[in-house]
């Protein structure tokens, strides 16, 4: 299996990649893996909560929506809450190292859509880094975090089935699959479709 990378971002800053404005997402650290690499897109249940269908999204800013308006609006709208969901996939192409002091960082702010307050805040005065978004593919249906595994887990059944990781009952096994998510990114093996 390929290494890929997780990552968990704000519901604001997926609204913002979704649209197309986001298209430099910044983090403290960088995967210990070469580019270009998937990264695959976890909504946090942080914020706002999000909706869409691969299409189109919508932001329900003002929490109008409680839990039995939106199941409703799940059951006769194609789209789904995706908050605490994987969203969607895209590939880091290049990650460039920054200098968030440096008058160079000014050109990172306008396509990771911060202003430079948050951006030297964010950064504490040190290097940073600026992972570039392309070929972004938002899913239709939101994927569980229980659909990824974790690169190389150790896992007693990985090594005696062949067609992936099983318990004795043929379920899949749970200590292969992610059930929490990570607090910045994590490595997680690249899904199969």
């Amino acid at each position: 299996m390929k290494k890929s990378v997780l990552l968990s971002i704000k519901p604001k800053h997926c609204e913002l990649i979704a649209n197309g404005r986001k298209t430099l997402e910044i983090s403290k650290n960088r995967p210990k893996i070469d580019v270009p690499f998937k990264v695959y897109i976890y909504c946090t249940k942080n914020g706002l909560k999000i909706y869409g269908d691969g299409k189109c999204y919508v932001t329900d800013n003002f929490n109008l929506l409680n839990e039995k308006a939106e199941k409703g609006f799940e059951k006769t709208s194609k789209m789904r809450k995706w908050n605490c969901k994987v969203i969607g996939e895209f590939v880091c192409d290049w990650i460039n190292c920054i200098n968030p002091l440096e008058p160079d960082g000014v050109y990172y702010l306008l396509d990771s859509c911060m202003d430079a307050v948050d951006f030297i805040d964010y950064s504490g005065g040190k290097m940073i880094y600026a992972w570039h978004i392309s070929d972004l593919v938002i899913y239709d249906k939101p994927k569980e975090l229980s659909e990824f595994k974790g690169h190389n887990s150790e896992c007693m059944w990985r090594f005696i089935r062949e067609n992936g990781c099983k318990d004795a009952d043929g379920n899949a096994c749970r200590d292969c699959h992610l059930h929490r998510p990570p607090q910045s990114w994590c490595y997680v093996e690249e899904s199969e479709e």
